[in-house]
This record gives C-alpha cells, structure tokens and sequence, in this order.
C-alpha cells in the first residue's frame, strides 16, 4: 500500500497532518489511533520502511457469554467500547480502554441503576462483583459477573428480572461506568492537551479523549452511554456522562455541559468589558434616581425617629419596672401589719382599749404608792415596779 513520505521542506507537524487525511490511509487504517502511529513510524524511518505490521497484545479469549441464573454469573460482559459517548461531546479511544483497565484493578462493585451514585454513599446495595477484566474487540470487558447471595435471597424478584432480561434481552440494556477521568484532546502530532490548556485546535477529532483516573463501579443501566452494543454484543442505546471540574462521572439521569477553559483572548475582553465606563443616564432617568433617594432619606428618618421611640418606651418601662418591684416591696410590709393586726382581732382585744386600761392601771398604782408608807409602799414597789415606773415617767 503506497504510504505518504515527508518531504525534505515538510515539518513533522506538517507531514503528520497530511498524512492523517491522505484517502489511501484513512481507507487502510480507520481507526485514528492506528493511522495516527503508522504516519509517526512513516515520519521517522521514512524510506527505510518496506513493511509496517501491527501486533496485538496478548487477549484472553473467553468465547460466547454465558448467563446462569443457578449459580448467580455471567460472562464476557462488555463494560465499555471505543467511540463517542453519545450526545455528551467526549470519545472513547484504545487508550481510554488501557487507562480504564489500569484504574480498575482486582474486582468491581455492581449496582442496578446509578442512583446516589454521585451524590450519596450506596454502600449495602452492591447485587454483584465484576472480576477478570481484559480488552477485546475494542472493548473493555470482565470475564465475569457474579451475583451477591443475599441480593438473591433479598431480594429475589429484581435478582430473577436481572437475569432474565440477560438472557432474553441483552441488547436493551447494559453496563455504564461510574468513574472519574481526565479529559484530552489528541493532537494531529500524537501528543496530548488537557481541555484545560487548550480549545482543540489542532487535534484529530473535535471532542476531547477520555483518560481515566478511578472506576468506582459498573451499573446495569437500560441506556449505557459508551456500551453502545448492549450487555454483550447487541448495538442499543446512549447514556448520560456528568462532568464536574473536567472530572466525568457517569450520572443517573442528568445531561451535563464540559467545563471548559475559558479563551485568553475572551477573559481580556471580559475583563476589558467589566472596567468600562457605565452608559450616561438621560435627564429622566437622573431625576428618577433622585426622587427615590429622596424617598430613601425619608424612610431613614422615619425609621430613626421610630428607633429613638422604641428606645424612649424602653427606659420607661424599666423605670415602671423599678417602681412596680419598690411597691411591691411596700405592699408586702403592709401585708406583714395587717396580718399581725388581724391576729390581735381574733384573740378578742382592742388594742387602743387595751392599751387606755393599762394606763389607767399604772396611773392608779402609782398614786397609791405615792399615799402607802413603809412596808405597804415597799410591797407596792415590788410588785408593781414597772407600772410605777411608767407611769412617773408619764408624769
């Protein structure tokens, strides 16, 4: 097959471009990875070349799949393939698939539906584990699939309808990964750009390449984004890819627009815009403005006045406080009194009577030890000495 050589005056970025987009590569070499190594090769041995062959890694061969209800497994299960994510503007490659099965590792937890797979923890509610994972067919699958014991005895209505749907329609649904990655964009000289650093001019295809960071899990979804062929090989639909800080995840439900960075040239301008000078108001509109800050000072004097009220009725009320707890205190002294008086009232006295008797008593007492002499007025004395007493101070 005649392959493209550089010439003496081409740039390698030059002769990789041309190279890309000659009829007779991209007919022999479809696929953009392949094409894209075979004019890197071209480009640096050039004439030297008589051959280009192509050598496949080593690829565990697992044969047709195989559903069993009994023992709760399935296999050679397609968990992803290489091309677009429908709908969601990013591209699954061959290396897509090598970072995925490096991000992967021993096993892989499985959940029906991506429920709370992004925005709450699903521990309990694994059904299965995915295990023995290897590229094939421009896939990345796992060589089985096997089913929790207590998902079965759980829960074994949805555990039948799982397993009946694998092996009676397996074209209707399928895996969709919940994962995190990096997305680059694959330039025309093989190297790559993060989204981040680059508008994608210049790469081989017009979305961005998806690299992978970690896979949490493989979901059995009716709608997988990049599982276009089903459980296994059947083509069928497209799933949803949420995007967050140019880490994807695969969401529920949920259509998700790429961040992008943003354009040197459009953040000046921006930037440029925002510090402008504001547009003139005309005569109408200043005198708008004004009326409503005239409008503003009057609120602000009403609600000072209002505050000035509020702390008047304040210091009120703590003097009336004051004067309520002194007449309180007064009242109960009273109280105190009339309690006492009372109690002198039930004996059955009358404590201004009482008290006349007694002084007539002393007043008599004292004149007759006044007219006694000797031992009479000292026997007076003796007794009375009190009332004697009192009655002279009276006196």
């Amino acid at each position: 097959m005649p392959i493209p050589r550089p010439t003496s005056s081409e740039t390698e970025k030059e002769f990789i471009k041309r190279c890309m987009s000659d009829s007779v590569m991209v007919s022999e070499f479809p696929d953009v990875d392949q094409r894209l190594a075979v004019c890197k090769v071209q480009n640096t041995y050039g004439e030297k070349i008589s051959r280009i062959c192509f050598q496949r890694r080593p690829r565990k061969k697992v044969g047709r799949y195989e559903v069993n209800e009994k023992t709760g497994t399935m296999s050679d299960v397609s968990l992803i393939q290489i091309g677009e994510a429908k709908g969601h503007g990013v591209w699954i490659d061959a290396k897509s698939l090598e970072s995925g099965l490096e991000a992967i590792g021993g096993s892989l937890p499985a959940y029906v539906t991506h429920e709370g797979a992004v925005d709450s923890d699903r521990l309990l509610k694994e059904v299965g584990l995915f295990s023995g994972f290897y590229i094939e067919d421009g896939k990345l699958k796992a060589e089985a699939f096997k089913a929790l014991e207590s998902f079965r005895v759980d829960e074994p209505e949805r555990f039948r309808r799982l397993f009946d749907l694998a092996r009676e329609m397996p074209d209707a649904f399928g895996l969709s990964l919940v994962f995190e990655a990096r997305l680059v964009w694959v330039m025309e000289g093989g190297e790559e750009i993060s989204v981040e650093d680059s508008d994608g001019e210049g790469a081989i295809r017009s979305i961005p390449s998806v690299r992978f960071i970690s896979i949490r899990s493989a979901d059995f979804v009716d709608a997988p984004a990049a599982n276009k062929e089903g459980l296994f090989n059947s083509n069928h639909k497209i799933q949803n890819i949420m995007a967050k800080d140019n880490l994807i995840e695969l969401s529920k439900e949920e259509e998700i627009v790429l961040d992008e960075a943003t354009p040197e040239a459009e953040v000046t301008e921006n930037a440029e815009a925002s510090e402008a000078e504001p547009e003139q108001l005309d005569e109408e509109q200043q005198t708008e403005i004004d009326r409503l800050r005239d409008e503003m000072g009057r609120h602000d004097d009403r609600l000072n006045m209002l505050e000035d009220g509020i702390a008047d009725l304040k210091e009120r009320l703590t003097s009336a406080n004051t004067e309520n707890e002194e007449l309180s205190t007064e009242n109960e002294q009273l109280s105190e009194k009339t309690k006492a008086l009372s109690a002198v009232l039930e004996d059955g006295a009358d404590p201004l009577e009482e008290s006349s008797t007694e002084d007539s008593q002393s007043i008599s007492i004292a004149e007759e030890f006044s007219s006694a002499r000797g031992a009479e007025q000292n026997q007076l004395w003796k007794q009375n000495k009190a009332k004697i007493l009192n009655s002279l101070r009276r006196n």
